[in-house]
Formats: C-alpha cells, structure tokens, sequence
C-alpha cells in the first residue's frame, strides 16, 4: 500500500546494506536510496523533497523546458521576442489529462518526454497560432466528423504545442484557458497535458525514517530468532 504511487523505476531504488560488525559488539545495516542517475533522474534526488520536505526537485525534462523559446517567430540567436516555455520558479505540472497515452501508474509513457520536446523546439509551437483559425472551421465540422464510419475518418498528425494564456483564451471550444503544453490527437482534439505554474512545495510525505523503524521493531526479533541457533 505504501508504494502504489511509484513506478518500479523508484521503488528499485530502495536498497540495503547487510548487517557489518562495527567494533566487537555491534552489528551496523543500512537503508538508503540509490543516487544513480543512469536513467536522467536520481531517484535519491526527486524522493528528497517527500522525505524532508520543500520544493520540488527539477527533473531533466523540466530543465529543457527553461531553454526551449516559444511564443514568437524563430530566432536562431536565442530567446528574442520570446519566452521560454518554463521560466526558473515555474514548474510544469502534470494535469492527468486522458488525451494522451499514459502507462499503467497513469503518468505518461517514457517515450511522451522527447517527443514533447522536440515538438515544442520545433515549429508546432511557434507556428500554431496560426493554425487557429483553420481549427475554428474544422469545429464547425466536427459533427460531420462524428457521423462518418470510424473507417474512413481522415486523421491527421497528433503534436505537443504551448499556448500561453492569451493563446487559450483566443481557442474556440477549449475547456481549459491556462498557459501551458497542450496535446492534440490524431482526431483534432486538443487538450492541456501540462499547466505551468509556480514552483510547488512539498510537505513531507514519504516517512522513509519512521517507516524504517518500525519496520525493525516488528521485523528484528523475528528474523534474529530464525539466525540463532540454540
């Protein structure tokens, strides 16, 4: 029950450390986790502010976010006329939208991360404002749409792009208005995947220690009484 938030990724990042003899009666193990950051994220890293608290620890996907212009024409000097689609107290917070393809834990699928990516530092962003308008006249069309056979239902390119909020405000038929990066399917269906806003700060909610303790009170005895032999 207490790990059916994480995904196997994190709760494989609790290791252990067998019982060693520190001086002539004393038997030290450790509990600890795993400060590889072999797969981008350490896992010690992002448990951190779950086990003592603050603000949330800034994942690899979400430092891109601070270098990738969005919001203007491309400049390839850098963010001229632009803003980045994460500024540094801002974090990107997922929505749980369904829009989008999650795995079984219901966060987005590995592959979702560079793909968003490389839709927003390409033209997806930059250039959908101008497909505004096209998407209002497709709306209009969109019980036409319902009413064809799923067979023979034209689909078109599914992408990851910004809008800021004025760019929201401006969508026709858009349920959420908040700046952020938005999903639109294969069917024409737009939807926010990610909202920006300030950078959250946990309260502790993992109980690495206590959780700890009590398991070598209700465990300790036990498991010395199967070692011993009388």
């Amino acid at each position: 029950g207490r790990t059916k938030n994480y995904t196997r990724y994190t709760i494989s990042g609790f290791r252990f450390k067998k019982p060693e003899p520190q001086g002539k009666n004393k038997l030290v193990a450790s509990i600890f986790i795993n400060e590889d950051a072999n797969k981008g994220n350490a896992r010690s890293d992002y448990l951190r502010p779950q086990i003592f608290g603050g603000k949330i620890f800034k994942t690899r996907f979400q430092k891109r976010l601070r270098n990738i212009p969005v919001g203007a024409e491309s400049d390839l000097d850098g963010l001229v006329g632009k803003q980045p689609a994460l500024f540094p107290n801002q974090t990107a917070i997922p929505t749980g939208s369904q829009i989008v393809r999650r795995n079984a834990k219901g966060g987005l699928s590995r592959g979702e991360y560079p793909k968003i990516v490389a839709d927003l530092a390409g033209v997806n962003s930059t250039n959908d404002k101008i497909r505004m308008r096209a998407e209002g006249r497709r709306a209009k069309r969109a019980e036409q749409r319902k009413r064809r056979r799923k067979g023979r239902t034209k689909l078109g390119t599914e992408s990851y792009f910004y809008m800021t909020e004025d760019m929201a405000a401006e969508r026709p038929g858009l349920r959420s208005k908040k700046a952020g990066i938005y999903y639109r399917n294969r069917a024409g269906k737009i939807g926010l995947v990610f909202s920006i806003d300030k950078d959250p700060v946990y309260q502790k909610s993992l109980e690495f220690f206590d959780i700890g303790e009590r398991t070598v009170k209700e465990s300790f005895r036990r498991n010395l009484l199967k070692e011993v032999k009388f």
